[in-house]
């Protein structure tokens, strides 16, 4: 069993999980789902673990034929993307849990009754990121491609630590399964667990079998007008009630009194390229 963790912020509880990782060649190194961000915050009530329902997308970043003297370049392009993901993932209503080198962490939490409509939901963010994202070329002859591991079921969702410092760890044996299922995309694929693709409405997908009882490779959905996905994605946003629809920003954060103390701690966990990145966008 494996497990993902970031800090808890103002006792809000989060549950479908998003990372992008960067690798070099196409190998993969280090663990793509654990993540960690730390910062001070009022102590809070303790709370018991908490079920949850988890849809979990995993973009990985493959970097090809690197050449000599690339690595700014690189680190420019990894921060613009992931800001390109970020902005997604808020979009179709997920959570950015954390942000910690290159990896970014989003979470969807939904009931068990809604599970296989934000699985769609999911699914159709994973495929938009693939066609914006294609191969993107950088100056320095490097070519960028995404792989996406996609996976659902139940999760738990725990809170450790002291008054100063607390962590929100998400447990469970999906979060093995996104693992799996990214290790088994190739370039420019989107995969399935086995257990997302048991969950899902299966007859909305186009799917290749990769490994019975293992995986699944998504092709494409079976929406073919436009405006039947704007129906679905209105029904979605009664299970996502943090959903903005009537205001300028997705997010509540973006609205709260500056902290100095508290923006100086975050920033020690967001790349530079990154933070410029959304200093452009609010800006």
């Amino acid at each position: 069993m494996d497990w993902l963790v970031g800090e808890l912020r103002q006792g809000r509880r989060c549950g479908l999980a998003a990372a992008p990782r960067v690798t070099v060649s196409g190998s993969s190194a280090g663990n793509p789902a654990a993540a960690m961000a730390t910062g001070k915050r009022e102590a809070a009530p303790p709370l018991w673990p908490v079920e949850a329902r988890l849809a979990a997308l995993l973009p990985d970043l493959l970097v090809f034929r690197k050449s000599q003297g690339s690595e700014p370049e690189l680190a420019t392009a990894q921060g613009v993307l992931l800001g390109v993901h970020v902005t997604d993932v808020l979009c179709f209503g997920g959570d950015i849990l954390n942000i910690t080198g290159n990896v970014l962490l989003a979470l969807w939490t939904v009931e068990k009754n809604q599970l296989s409509d934000i699985i769609t939901l999911v699914a159709k963010c994973s495929l938009e990121i693939q066609e914006k994202f294609g191969i993107y070329h950088t100056r320095e002859g490097q070519d960028l491609q995404l792989k996406i591991g996609l996976s659902a079921g139940r999760i738990s969702q725990v809170i450790i630590g002291d008054e100063q410092r607390q962590y929100l760890l998400v447990i469970g044996r999906d979060v093995d399964g996104v693992q799996l299922a990214q290790r088994l995309a190739q370039a420019n694929e989107i995969v399935l667990s086995w257990n997302c693709w048991k969950l899902c409405e299966q007859y909305m997908f186009e799917v290749e079998i990769m490994r019975e009882d293992e995986a699944v490779k998504l092709r494409d959905m079976r929406i073919i007008d436009p405006f039947d996905f704007d129906e679905h994605f209105d029904k979605c946003l009664d299970y996502l009630p943090h959903y903005r629809t009537s205001a300028d920003t997705l997010r509540t954060a973006l609205e709260l009194d500056p902290d100095s103390a508290l923006e100086q701690t975050l920033r020690k966990h967001i790349m530079k390229n990154l933070l410029k990145k959304v200093f452009s966008l609010v800006s």
